[in-house]
C-alpha cells in the first residue's frame, strides 16, 4: 500500500515537474563552494528562485576568522553583483541584539561559467582595509551522494534531425537508477532506453557521459552536464546523439518511489 500510495504522490508531482521543466530556473546554485588550494575558505551560497544569499568565510588581515554576505538577484540567470557587508554583534550565550551592527566595506560578485564552476571576486575598501581579488570555485563534495533507485517523473526534449520525430514533446516517464561509484545505469520504461557511462559528484549535483542502446535497435552517446540530487528527487538536463544523427537535448526528472 505504502508504494502505491507514493507512485499516485509521485505521478502528481510529475505532473507539476513537467509543467516547470521549461519555464524554471534551469540551476540551482544552492550548495557548499570552495577553491581546494585555498583551505579553510568557502562560500556557502542559498538560493530562493533567482535571489541569492552568499556568505563567505575567509581570514582577516591578521589572521584572524571572519564572515562576510551579500545577497541580491541573479543577473542573467548565472551572476550576482552586490555590496559586501560585514557585521559585528554580541557574543553568545548572553546576546544583547542592541550590540548588532553592520556596514558595507566592499563589493563581490559571483559568476557561474556551468552548473558545478565559477569565479568568486571581491573589492574590499572599508574599515581600514583596501584589497581586491579573485579566484575560482566549485561546488564541495563531503559526503557521496547514491542516486539509485526507482523514480516517477517526466521530461521535455527537442529532437533534431530524427525524421518524423523532430520538434519538441513533453512525456510522462519512470527512471531505474543504478549506481556503483561512479558508474551508473539509467534505465526508461516509455522510451525503452539504457544509459550507462561515468558520473562525477560535486557538491549535491554531478557531470556525466556515456553510451546509450534502445529497444528500437538505436544506439549512441550521451552527455549530462548537470544532473541534481534532491531529497527525494533528481533533475537532469541531458544530450542525447545517435549513430544515425538523431539529436535530443532535454531535461528529465522524477520523484523517487518509496521502497
Amino acid at each position: 500500500m505504502r508504494t502505491q500510495i507514493s507512485r499516485s504522490a509521485a505521478m502528481i508531482l510529475s505532473l507539476l515537474l513537467l509543467g516547470n521543466l521549461g519555464s524554471a530556473q534551469a540551476t540551482s546554485y544552492q550548495d557548499w563552494w570552495n577553491n581546494p588550494l585555498l583551505k579553510g575558505v568557502g562560500l556557502s551560497v542559498g538560493q530562493q528562485g533567482r535571489q541569492l544569499f552568499v556568505g563567505w568565510y575567509m581570514y582577516d588581515a591578521d589572521t584572524s576568522p571572519s564572515f562576510l554576505v551579500f545577497y541580491g538577484t541573479l543577473d542573467g540567470n548565472n551572476t550576482l553583483t552586490a555590496p559586501l557587508r560585514r557585521f559585528t554583534g554580541s557574543p553568545m550565550p548572553l546576546y544583547d541584539s542592541s550590540l548588532w551592527s553592520g556596514e558595507v566595506i566592499g563589493t563581490a560578485t559571483i559568476a557561474f561559467s556551468s552548473a558545478t564552476a565559477g569565479t568568486f571576486s571581491y573589492q574590499i575598501d572599508g574599515q581600514g582595509e583596501s584589497q581586491a581579488g579573485s579566484f575560482t570555485i566549485q561546488r564541495y563534495t563531503f559526503n557521496p551522494i547514491d542516486l539509485s533507485g526507482v523514480y516517477e517523473g517526466a521530461s521535455r526534449y527537442t529532437a533534431t534531425s530524427c525524421g518524423g520525430n523532430d520538434g519538441s514533446h513533453d512525456q510522462p516517464e519512470s527512471f531505474t537508477i543504478t549506481q556503483d561509484g561512479n558508474n551508473l545505469r539509467l534505465e526508461t520504461s516509455n522510451e525503452g532506453c539504457t544509459y550507462e557511462g561515468v558520473i562525477q559528484q560535486q557538491g549535491t549535483h554531478f557531470t556525466g557521459s556515456g553510451n546509450f542502446y534502445c529497444n528500437s535497435g538505436s544506439t549512441g552517446t550521451w552527455s549530462s552536464p548537470d544532473i541534481q540530487a534532491l531529497d527525494i528527487a533528481m533533475t537532469l538536463s541531458y544530450t542525447a546523439a545517435s549513430d544515425g544523427g538523431c539529436r535530443i537535448d532535454g531535461r528529465a526528472g522524477g520523484v523517487r518511489l518509496a521502497d
